[in-house]
């Protein structure tokens, strides 16, 4: 087998402590470097804690904005790529074949560098440590030797080194959050314990070779006096930082993200309006504006709901595309109006989207996980630690800012879903949707004189008929009572999961 040979070049950052390394590799080695990522990609999600899947990154932006309400410490730590190669007993005990192993060791023991300056390489030398930028192997490396970080932390929390910051039950681990080398550890104000983890860390650089850049990690104090944010931070080493700040792109804190939080999002919609759209033809305009830079705003209003005032703004600078194609300067008006625009094409609009009802539609599909009981931490710590077996559509007021957004759209949702009955515990009775041939606006009469409006299935169930209801019926009421008794909605109750199975869209 050839050696690989790449051309390593610096790519100068805003400080000169952020220089980075771009490696240029060679095209057939790179489909190499593919062929041996194929198992590990397939594997990686048995592997791997539930934080390092690539694949669950809107999961962790959930698990963030809900835990960080019980936070007393967070530390963020960006781990530089220098790898140790010594790393065959870590993937053997994580059960990789030895040719696998043998292959991945010589990817990296045949490889020789050249660093380019003005373009011109110079004399080659061998690799001995790290993981390559461009090379499809090194993320997913990287992403195996941080799971042993993970391991580390939860022996010791295990040997009563650590404690959880919160009483959450997502798992059996610590509660760790990370996406590739961006790491949210979540520990307790105590100094004994940040002491523990920096010997924890300490003792992870020496084994693997991926030490913490203490210059770029962060201390995040919450509800902790001034002088303790101090000491803690000395121990640590790192700067102090205070809520929000930007995780993965978007703003994370205990309370609302304000509209300036946004900034971001509404500077990166107007700088995709160049003055080349002036050019483009009303049809071409129209496709920017569907593809371009609708799409921009989708990461964020997956997660999170876009003010009003963002909405406008993003709204806007559409319009401009739209009408005037980012010319200021003209004065042409606006030839119809925008909610005109935003209706489909078969309805006489545009088919422009709109932002609003599509931050909606993003949104609810969290509820489908959260009533699904999907396998996400969120999901578990949410449901036990707010409802334990309610209706949660009758509990809207609990949760951080963003459980609330998602909750006031549990009415759009009941009433676009139907439910299968699991328990009965949690659906209600009149106002959910759990069988085909009841609904309440076939008993208004019999519902005006219900004592329990918010009963459950299971409770109504539970109990007589007749002992529901405020006596005595008129005759409509008791037309209807004759008609619901006669009415068969047996259900089975279910082991397992005490929220009902909504099964999607009617």
């Amino acid at each position: 087998m050839n050696a690989e040979s790449k051309l390593l070049s610096l790519r100068q950052k805003i400080e000169d402590s952020g220089c980075q390394a771009v490696w240029s590799l060679d095209p057939g080695f790179d489909d190499l470097a593919k062929c041996i990522s194929f198992k590990l990609k397939v594997l990686r999600k048995k592997l791997l804690a539930w934080s390092k899947n690539l694949s669950k990154l809107m999961g962790l932006l959930k698990n963030c904005n809900k835990v960080v309400d019980f936070l007393d410490l967070v530390e963020e730590n960006r781990m530089l790529s220098v790898y140790e190669w010594n790393f065959r007993e870590t993937v053997k005990h994580m059960g990789f074949p030895p040719k696998w192993i043998e292959w991945v060791q010589m990817v990296f023991s045949t490889a020789s560098s050249a660093v380019l300056l003005n373009g011109v390489p110079g004399n080659s030398f061998k690799c001995r440590r790290g993981v390559r930028q461009g090379d499809p192997l090194s993320p997913l490396l990287f992403v195996l030797g941080a799971e042993l970080l993970q391991r580390i932390i939860n022996k010791a929390f295990h040997q009563g080194l650590l404690s959880k910051p919160i009483d959450e039950s997502s798992g059996d681990g610590f509660p760790i959050i990370q996406y590739a080398d961006d790491t949210l550890i979540l520990l307790k104000a105590s100094q004994k314990e940040v002491f523990y983890f920096k010997a924890i860390l300490n003792m992870f650089a020496q084994s693997t070779g991926l030490k913490v850049n203490y210059n770029k990690s962060t201390l995040y104090p919450l509800n902790m006096p001034q002088d303790k944010v101090v000491l803690l931070s000395s121990i640590l080493g790192c700067k102090i930082g205070s809520l929000p700040f930007t995780y993965l792109g978007l703003p994370l804190g205990t309370t609302r993200p304000r509209v300036v939080d946004f900034a971001p999002l509404v500077d990166r919609v107007e700088r995709r309006l160049t003055s080349s759209s002036i050019c483009l033809p009303q049809g071409g305009r129209l496709t920017l504006i569907n593809s371009v830079l609708s799409s921009i705003p989708t990461y964020y209003m997956s997660s999170v709901q876009l003010p009003v005032t963002v909405i406008k703004a993003i709204d806007t600078a559409r319009k401009n595309c739209l009408w005037r194609g980012n010319n200021h300067s003209s004065t042409r008006k606006s030839l119809a109006f925008w909610d005109r625009v935003c209706m489909p094409k078969e309805k006489g609009g545009l088919g422009v989207i709109n932002l609003r009802v599509q931050n909606t539609a993003l949104l609810l599909k969290h509820m489908v996980k959260f009533y699904n009981g999907a396998d996400l931490p969120w999901v578990k710590l949410i449901s036990q630690s707010y409802y334990d077996s309610k209706v949660p559509h009758l509990m809207m007021n609990k949760g951080s800012f963003w459980w609330r957004d998602i909750t006031s759209l549990a009415d759009i949702f009941r009433g676009i879903a139907k439910c299968e009955i699991r328990t009965g515990r949690t659906s209600l009775f009149w106002n959910d949707l759990w069988n085909d041939d009841f609904k309440c606006t076939s008993y208004p009469n019999l519902f005006a004189v219900t004592m329990y409006k918010s009963d459950s299935v299971k409770a109504m169930c539970s109990r007589p008929l007749e002992d529901s209801f405020a006596l005595p019926l008129s005759d409509e009421a008791y037309s209807e009572f004759l008609h619901l008794q006669e009415g068969q909605f047996d259900f089975t109750i279910r082991d397992g999961g005490c929220l009902e199975f909504y099964l999607g869209l009617r």
